[in-house]
């Protein structure tokens, strides 16, 4: 069960835009048989409210600050409950402003929030503040030219799971065990972001480095718990470098006909500080190309991606070899008086190719999907 409202003022002038707030609730509960008999049952019943204020202080500055506030209490009880039960209480606030200042906008924003977590079989509690900022700048160097830099510094709070986890977990196939005595996560990140579009042409390519320091993660042991390899939460210092880039070329632009060629990629390398060696579950490297056509009624695409080798693995890890996935489209859409009808033929995997996902704990059991191709219908009135 799931209540979810939300509302709008807006003011008729002044210093303050709009009033925005939300609020949602969810009572949740659903239970895993084993035969006949009840394995585990999960409840998790969770609220969260927020306002927001839109604000213009002077000429060519806006922005907004608000407010925001949770609650869950959550409890699994069974063979697979690897979560004590717990209650979880969050709270911040946050502001952001924008300044515009002829070719150059700069961006400024803040966040500080608060939880008290407490798991109820042994009564641990944890009450913590985490701080986080950031500032930008775009610079438009010409006319569909420009450049963005970002720094910022956030902390991210360790979860309840990250924190009390102990038992079986049916969804990574482990043995989790959490640690109550992680600390606050810290990380500080810079990025680069240029953008290009001439015409029928497109370019935007960006490049990141974030330094972590306690950066949360989950690796394998080598113990052995009830037959499962046991999962732990850990921190270490890391060093997350990167970039993608996309690429997008007009081919045919006339009248309703239009053909679209684009391509993408990206890369990441994350390496713990001390020892030095890889993380666990980092993507490899990605490069994909597609074909779009779209001539109002008909419309198609033809995609391609090659995903490389991930070699740059954990201790513990196995590597996994790269793989190549085409897909494709073809939809045709008919307008009968004031209803649309939408027939399309949808394939991916067309090869059938044995592919793995390098960032699943259960690469190893459970390959992605082979072909698979759906003939849909969608009417709309």
């Amino acid at each position: 069960r799931r209540v979810d409202a939300e509302g709008l003022w807006r003011a008729p002038s002044g210093t303050v835009q709009s009033v925005k707030g939300r609020f949602g609730f969810s009572d949740y509960e659903h239970t895993e048989m084993e035969g006949s008999e009840i394995g585990t049952r999960f409840t998790n019943q969770q609220w969260e409210g927020r306002v927001e204020v839109n604000h213009s202080l002077v000429e060519l500055a806006d922005g907004s600050f608000g407010l925001q506030l949770g609650g869950r209490s959550f409890e699994a009880l069974g063979d697979e409950a690897f979560v004590p039960p717990s209650e979880n209480l969050t709270y911040a606030g946050f502001a952001f402003q924008e300044f515009e200042r002829e070719a150059i906008s700069f961006q400024v924003g803040a966040r500080v929030e608060g939880q008290r977590a407490r798991e109820l079989t042994q009564g641990r509690e944890r009450n913590e503040l985490g701080f986080s900022f950031s500032a930008g700048a775009n610079w438009s160097m010409a006319e569909g030219v420009s450049l963005a830099f970002t720094a910022s510094r956030s902390e991210k709070i360790p979860s309840i799971e990250e924190m009390f986890a102990e038992g079986p977990h049916a969804a990574t196939f482990a043995y989790e065990i959490g640690n109550p005595d992680l600390d606050v996560e810290t990380a500080n990140a810079v990025d680069l972001t240029f953008h290009l579009s001439q015409g029928l042409f497109r370019v935007e390519a960006s490049a990141f480095v974030t330094a972590f320091s306690q950066f949360i993660y989950q690796d394998f042991t080598g113990e052995v718990v009830d037959d499962l390899d046991v999962l732990q939460a850990r921190q270490g210092d890391a060093t997350f470098m990167g970039g993608e880039g996309s690429i997008e070329f007009d081919l045919l632009h006339r009248g309703r006909h239009h053909l679209l060629m684009e391509g993408w990629g990206d890369l990441v390398r994350a390496e713990l500080n001390d020892p030095e060696e890889s993380l666990p579950r980092i993507p490899p490297f990605r490069v994909g190309g597609r074909l779009r056509y779209n001539g109002g009624t008909i419309r198609a695409d033809l995609g391609l991606t090659q995903v490389g080798n991930q070699t740059h693995v954990a201790p513990m890890e196995e590597e996994s070899e790269g793989y190549s996935m085409l897909e494709m489209s073809l939809g045709y859409r008919l307008f009968t008086g004031g209803v649309t009808h939408d027939f399309l033929i949808r394939g991916s995997n067309l090869t059938n190719t044995e592919a793995r996902n390098h960032t699943s704990f259960l690469k190893e059991l459970a390959p992605l999907p082979g072909r698979d191709v759906r003939f849909m219908y969608r009417v709309y009135f």
